[in-house]
């Protein structure tokens, strides 16, 4: 049974106040926070597209209202980027949210793809292969390593992704300032999904045959966690509705 509702709903950490933010009859999913404002792709009746919530202010953004598919956010100090899937067949596209000025990023024809971005470095993978941009020289580099690489995402100077080098899953990172790669976790079984924020990165590991959470922070130093806190003292939730109708 296909669901009447996909709502985006946050949770004060500090105040254990939980709001949902979209209306009911809305199919919204792939939520990214930073800061108070918090992005998420909303179908609408002229397709898909993008629209945000600013704690600080109380207002919505209606960041695209066009007739594609513009889908998978990613937020970062102060800009929104996402795929743009119709006329444009798969462009990366951003806004500055202070202007609201929007602009292309790359004409990729994306069919496999991750993005995150952090301040004026947009990161995204396209067929196995991670890439990055700087907005303020327009240079584009792809990291080298020939390995398949999935999920990249970034923070500060700092991409982490999934590795398949050694056949499963492995963690990776790569320091944009020293223009480095280098090992977070390489384990006999798969480790997915990595997220950093600071100097800590956070993933899903089966080392002991069921799903945990591992993190370490940089340098390297392994511990076993349950729980993440995200930026601000907000967690942003993904809720699926299930409205059964009566026979």
């Amino acid at each position: 049974e296909a669901p009447d509702s996909w709502h985006i709903v946050s949770h004060n950490l500090s105040t254990g106040e939980t709001t949902c933010l979209t209306a009911a009859g809305t199919l919204c999913e792939n939520p990214a926070l930073c800061g108070t404002v918090v992005v998420w792709e909303e179908a609408q009746q002229k397709g898909r597209n993008i629209r945000g919530y600013d704690f600080s202010t109380g207002r919505y953004i209606q960041i695209t209202d066009s007739e594609d598919y513009e889908i998978n956010p990613a937020i970062g100090e102060g800009i929104v980027v996402w795929e743009a899937h119709g006329k444009s067949n798969g462009d990366i596209q951003g806004m500055n949210l202070e202007t609201h000025h929007q602009f292309r990023i790359a004409d990729e024809g994306l069919s496999n793809d991750t993005l995150s971005a952090w301040n004026t470095i947009v990161v995204w993978e396209n067929l196995g292969r991670v890439y990055w941009i700087d907005l303020k020289t327009g240079r584009k580099t792809r990291i080298e390593s020939l390995s398949v690489k999935h999920c990249p995402t970034l923070y500060g100077s700092t991409i982490v992704w999934e590795d398949y080098r050694n056949k499963n899953a492995d963690i990776y990172g790569y320091d944009l300032g020293e223009l480095e790669e280098f090992p977070i976790s390489v384990n006999a079984l798969s480790q997915k999904h990595p997220d950093v924020f600071g100097n800590i990165v956070v993933w899903e590991d089966e080392r002991n045959e069921n799903l945990d959470i591992y993190c370490c922070s940089l340098p390297i130093q392994i511990i076993s966690t349950t729980y993440v806190l995200l930026m601000g003292g907000l967690m942003v939730l993904l809720v699926i509705v299930l409205i059964r109708k009566e026979e």
